[in-house]
């Protein structure tokens, strides 16, 4: 009964152990890297907003103008 006893406080403690980080970091992921803050600064630093129709004219123009055709015209 005592070894059964010292087996299980020693799986509790192992099982703690490898908890306790996996925990944290995922605590800190979700503070820190989930958090819309950080983003939408970086949005705003590079005035994403007023660049945003002139990003998507290029894509529309690069997605009509594109032919994967060119270097090989048998396809």
């Amino acid at each position: 009964m005592r070894a059964c006893s010292r087996v299980m406080a020693f799986l509790m403690v192992l099982l703690f152990l490898l908890s306790a980080p996996v925990s944290l970091i995922m605590w800190n992921v979700d503070n820190y890297l989930l958090a819309p803050d950080p983003y939408l600064q970086a949005l705003e630093d590079e005035d994403f907003a007023t660049r945003l129709p002139s990003i998507a004219a290029e894509q529309i123009y690069y997605s009509l103008t594109y032919n994967p055709c060119l270097e090989d015209p048998q396809n």
